[in-house]
């Protein structure tokens, strides 16, 4: 599954390269994917590096020193749930204006932040619980420019996740399963000519993701916790029951 990663990464990068090596030199042709082609490929890293986050990280670190992922992490030295983990990265890669946006929602959310904006969204999250291996699309405008918009299943890939949402006291549903769709991950991006996204921006896109949940990672997760004196990151993290470096993240969700 996460082969799927580095695979369109490189697609996407290939692309981009014959476009800019094209032989013509007096005709402008423009290249992109149809859109949901990108959004696969963002959906595709935001899943890897979650789920890394979520079994490596959370579930693992849970085991072996007791180290929880709790809804306070800041207050009580512990690591960030990994639905706060994706918001954190989902707020910076919004600060960055690129035009690409995506959130996590649930027709369930503990976090009213969550909650299904408009009824399209109602609507996605509804046809990916039905239909997980399909995500739901859309076309619309905003401010004179036309975006897309598609929704992923989000799944309970860890039994933390389900022991999570079915034990707080906020959460609506208290029956999730391993593997249930919990919610739905929604991404939005704009359209260009001929409704295709240029390879440049997807490209653009899937680093600024990367990127993003390196800094998270590196400072919400690492570098607080070395700081109090938690745990630490090292190389040979899994002999050393700690954290692996912040390469080493995302080199285990390629």
């Amino acid at each position: 599954m996460y082969k799927i990663l580095l695979s369109s990464v490189i697609l996407v990068f290939s692309v981009f390269l014959f476009y800019n090596q094209s032989w013509s030199k007096t005709k402008f042709i423009p290249l992109g994917v149809s859109p949901i082609i990108a959004t696969d490929y963002i959906h595709s890293v935001i899943e890897a590096d979650r789920t890394i986050y979520s079994k490596m990280i959370v579930e693992r670190l849970g085991k072996v020193i007791s180290l929880k992922a709790t809804e306070n992490y800041l207050e009580e030295n512990t690591l960030p749930l990994p639905a706060q983990f994706l918001l954190l990265a989902s707020q910076n890669v919004t600060s960055q204006k690129l035009g690409m946006t995506y959130r996590l929602m649930s027709l369930w959310p503990i976090n009213p932040q969550n909650r299904p904006n408009d009824g399209f969204e109602k609507k996605g999250l509804e046809a990916v619980r039905k239909n997980p291996n399909k995500p739901f699309t859309t076309t619309f405008t905003s401010k004179g420019k036309l975006m897309f918009k598609a929704v992923y299943p989000d799944m309970a890939v860890t039994q933390s996740c389900v022991t999570c949402h079915n034990g707080h006291p906020k959460s609506p549903k208290k029956d999730f399963k391993l593997g249930d769709v919990m919610g739905g991950i929604s991404i939005t991006i704009p359209l260009a000519q001929k409704n295709l996204v240029p390879a440049k921006k997807v490209a653009d896109y899937i680093h600024a993701v990367l990127e993003s949940d390196r800094l998270i990672y590196t400072e919400f997760v690492v570098n607080r916790l070395q700081n109090n004196n938690i745990v630490n990151a090292s190389e040979n993290w899994w002999k050393d029951k700690g954290l692996m470096l912040p390469a080493q993240f995302l080199l285990h969700a390629s």
